[in-house]
């Protein structure tokens, strides 16, 4: 439901605080950057917020994926859409070059995602988790309660091959 809301809110530009609880920070932060008239301090809060946290962001089992940068159609290809473009185009942020899009995470869950802008599949430039894919790596994204098995753990003690 709150997903629903937010992108809705995105589209009419309107973000009333009372609508979500204290916990929800990012919202929180969505609704006073949507607020804000000025272009310059909209660019400003978003430099400060993403100086004070690691992306894509977590809060409970949601997470919330940003792009920021040039484009004009970004998109998210994973685990979550089976890999399929279309099913997910983020939301730019009014007057900004933020790009949206908020995904549940099943819980002890990881996902494993790539950016499309503008046609060109790009790892999330925010995200140092990587994952070895089929074809080629793969930004990476765990939930709070994630465990990596054992069997791919990496011990400095067995040599790697070549």
């Amino acid at each position: 439901m709150i997903r629903i809301v937010t992108y809705l809110l995105l589209l009419c530009g309107s973000f009333p605080e009372l609508l979500f609880p204290q916990s929800l920070h990012f919202e929180r932060f969505l609704g006073k950057l949507i607020e804000e008239p000025n272009t310059w301090t909209k660019s400003k809060l978003i430099d400060e917020y993403l100086a004070q946290h690691s992306l894509p962001l977590m809060e409970g089992n949601t997470v919330y994926f940003l792009y920021r940068g040039k484009g004009n159609v970004v998109q998210m290809a994973g685990d979550f859409n089976s890999w399929e473009p279309t099913k997910t185009t983020m939301v730019r942020i009014p007057q900004t070059d933020v790009f949206l899009h908020i995904e549940d995470i099943p819980r002890g869950g990881r996902m494993e995602y790539k950016f499309i802008v503008d046609d060109k599949w790009i790892l999330d430039p925010f995200n140092n988790k990587k994952a070895p894919g089929g074809f080629g790596e793969n930004s990476e994204v765990w939930s709070k309660e994630y465990q990596p098995p054992t069997e791919i753990e990496f011990l400095s003690q067995i040599p790697r091959g070549t």
